[in-house]
């Protein structure tokens, strides 16, 4: 397996720092990026030697001096993944403009700004595959109460990622997205942890469980391999069947 460089936005979260674990597993090289000073010691324990760096919120040029960071320090970028995230739900009549700005601005503006700075860097790139993944959500295609906001900013990462895998594809760069149902991780806990609440998640997914980290740090690491090498500008939808599939019910 050739080794590639990756520059991880959001490693430190629930998604991210599953990656982080396969991607060294697999003998790539990493450099993780996340908000919150607070991270940087379960960070160090979790990952001593692996440089990161803390990024800065409220500029479009902090995507890009992170980016210059981890490429001054890997000395190539081969892959730039998003796995920067938030969970607000609820309906739009009971959303403020602030809730929306931060929203938007984690998921959606996020991912344009990352695109924006890596696109020069990965142009560098002499690895075969060189990419971009973000993550959407189930949200973006299936109505789901309550998941208003986060559903905006989903579906407008989904369409970034076509329309900005036709503008680099000529360059060799593809740029592909992820798409889960709810995920275990420290973000879905309240969900998660509560059994009422999992019971009424796990009946509306077709495979009956709720998604693992590892499910979808699988799917990210496949899109960055030879082996998805003639996929760009698609959403790779790991949900469980949510978004294409009934729930199975009881009639015979």
């Amino acid at each position: 397996m050739t080794t590639q460089n990756f520059a991880i936005f959001g490693a430190a979260g629930g998604i991210g720092s599953e990656l982080v674990d396969q991607a060294l597993n697999k003998g790539h090289q990493i450099f993780g990026i996340f908000r919150g000073d607070e991270k940087i010691r379960e960070w160090e324990s979790k990952f001593p030697n692996i440089p990161y760096a803390i990024l800065s919120q409220g500029s479009w040029d902090n995507y890009g001096k992170a980016l210059k960071r981890a490429h001054d320090v890997l000395g190539s970028l081969d892959n730039v993944i998003n796995c920067i995230g938030s969970l607000t739900l609820k309906p739009i009549h009971l959303a403020r403009e602030n809730e929306f700005d931060a929203t938007v601005e984690t998921h959606l503006k996020s991912s344009a700004a990352i695109l924006s700075h890596a696109i020069p860097f990965l142009r560098r790139s002499e690895a075969e595959n060189k990419s971009v993944i973000m993550i959407s959500s189930v949200a973006a295609t299936l109505g789901i109460a309550n998941h208003d906001l986060i559903a905006t900013a989903k579906a407008g990462i989904e369409g970034l990622v076509r329309s900005a895998a036709a503008t680099y594809s000529g360059a060799g760069i593809r740029i592909n997205a992820v798409a889960p149902a709810i995920v275990d991780t420290p973000l879905t806990s309240k969900f998660c942890n509560n059994p009422a609440t999992k019971s009424a998640i796990t009946a509306s997914i077709p495979l009956a469980r709720i998604g693992s980290t590892q499910d979808i740090a699988n799917a990210i690491l496949w899109l960055t391999s030879a082996e998805s090498s003639w996929m760009t500008g698609q959403v790779l939808r790991v949900d469980g069947g949510m978004s294409s599939l009934q729930p199975k019910s009881n009639f015979r």
